[in-house]
């Protein structure tokens, strides 16, 4: 259900989504995924989200970092917040 509702662009499902991912919740962790939706959601600024996003970048090289960057970026230009 997060995912439906982080696709939909709700924040707090994003940072949700994107906690769940760092910490294996979804199965297998993924950091740049993780990053990817923390990404967005501290955009939107949830509280905490940049925070966890600190952690998350510790794992992740640079390029990974602009790759998750990237990603994001596609998503808020074909989700433009109203």
């Amino acid at each position: 259900w997060y995912g439906l509702a982080a696709e939909q662009g709700h924040p707090l499902a994003q940072f949700k989504l994107g906690f769940f991912y760092h910490t294996g919740k979804t199965g297998a962790a993924d950091p740049l995924l993780a990053y990817q939706w923390l990404y967005l959601a501290s955009k939107r600024g949830v509280f905490g989200a940049s925070l966890e996003l600190r952690e998350v970048a510790k794992q992740l090289s640079p390029e990974q970092i602009a790759e998750a960057e990237r990603r994001a970026g596609r998503w808020m230009a074909e989700h433009p917040v109203e």
